[in-house]
């Protein structure tokens, strides 16, 4: 029997891409694969528009808490999936405070400076979902 690993998906602030990736690859029931997620700082509240596009695929991640890396050192990760350029310039040092893991890079893009109606975010928001799934689904 292989030993579960554990995995982070790490971003800025975790509201949005992070908890995104973390809902969907639990939610996949990968064997032997338990999913984290955590961003260089933490924020008070989830984006509206990451939980709206996630619950049209049926994950709700509504309930999720934003956490910082400092949050979840006491976890021992066997690879931390870098999720936004900024978080890059930290990676050598959380990799380290987290167990030496595996450090893999996503080119996922940023919503920060999004613009537009409702619905041209939405889309963008639907683009950045679609493209964690993707890349989860190479795991």
């Amino acid at each position: 029997m292989s030993k579960r690993q554990n995995i982070l998906f790490l971003c800025n602030l975790n509201a949005v891409r992070s908890p995104m990736a973390e809902y969907i690859a639990n939610n996949m029931q990968l064997s032997n694969l338990r999913f984290y997620s955590a961003g260089i700082q933490n924020v008070d509240e989830l984006d509206y528009f990451a939980a709206f596009v996630m619950e049209e695929i049926g994950i709700d991640i509504k309930n999720h808490k934003s956490k910082s890396f400092m949050d979840i050192t006491q976890q021992n990760f066997t690879k931390i999936i870098c999720l936004s350029k900024d978080c890059e310039i930290y990676l050598d040092d959380i990799a380290k405070q987290l167990g030496n893991a595996e450090i893999i890079k996503w080119d996922i893009q940023s919503p920060a400076d999004i613009t537009g109606s409702r619905e041209q975010r939405l889309q963008y928001y639907r683009q950045i979902r679609d493209d964690i799934l993707a890349n989860i689904k190479l795991i």
